[in-house]
C-alpha cells in the first residue's frame, strides 16, 4: 500500500457515511438504528476479519508465532460460523470493531516514510479508528447507543455527525 492509497482509504472510510448521512438523513437514520443487530451485515463483516487476520498471520513472518502459524489460522477460520452462532447479538457492531482494529496497521506502515507533516493527519484518524474499533469490539453496545443516539430525531443529529464525517474525510484527502 502507499501513502496515496492510505490516503483514498482513509478519506473512504469517513466520507462514504458522512456523505450518506447529509444527502440522505432519514435513511441513514434507519441504517444506523438497524446495523449492530444486522444478521447478514455481521456474518459478512465477521468473515472478512476473520479472514483478514488469518491471513496477517500465515504471511507476515511473525518468528515467535511461527510454530503456531497453522493452528492459529485454523482456528480463525473455524471462529467464523462459531461467531455466528455464540454472538448473534451485536455480532455487526463487534465485527465492525475488528475491522476497525484491522484496517490501521497497513495504513500506518504506508504513511511512516511519507513526507510533510500532513501524514500526521493521517496517522491521528488512523489511532481514532483504532479505539473506536477496540471500544465496538469488546463492547458493542457503546456503537448501538452511539448510532441509536445519533438517529434520533432532531435530525440535526445525524447531520452533524454527516458534516463531521465528510470534514474528516476531506482533511484526510488534504493531509
Amino acid at each position: 500500500m502507499t501513502y496515496l492509497h492510505a490516503k483514498l482509504l482513509t478519506a473512504i472510510i469517513f466520507l462514504i457515511p458522512g456523505i450518506v448521512a447529509l444527502a440522505a438523513p432519514k435513511a441513514a437514520a434507519q441504517i444506523a438504528l438497524k446495523f449492530p443487530r444486522h444478521k447478514t451485515a455481521g456474518r459478512v463483516l465477521s468473515a472478512f476479519g476473520f479472514i483478514w487476520a488469518a491471513a496477517i498471520i500465515y504471511f507476515v513472518p511473525l518468528d515467535f508465532l511461527m510454530k503456531f502459524q497453522i493452528p492459529i489460522v485454523i482456528l480463525l477460520l473455524v471462529s467464523i460460523p462459531l461467531s455466528w452462532k455464540w454472538m448473534p447479538d451485536l455480532l455487526a457492531a463487534r465485527a465492525l470493531g475488528g475491522l476497525w482494529c484491522l484496517i490501521p496497521a497497513p495504513v500506518l506502515v504506508a504513511s511512516r516514510f511519507a513526507d510533510g507533516e500532513g501524514r500526521l493527519i493521517i496517522v491521528s484518524l488512523m489511532y481514532l479508528i483504532a479505539v473506536a474499533g477496540m471500544i465496538s469490539t469488546f463492547s458493542p453496545y457503546y456503537l448501538r447507543d452511539a448510532l441509536a443516539w445519533v438517529a434520533r430525531p432532531p435530525v440535526s443529529r445525524i447531520r452533524t455527525a454527516g458534516v463531521i464525517l465528510t470534514v474528516f474525510g476531506f482533511l484526510a484527502l488534504a493531509a
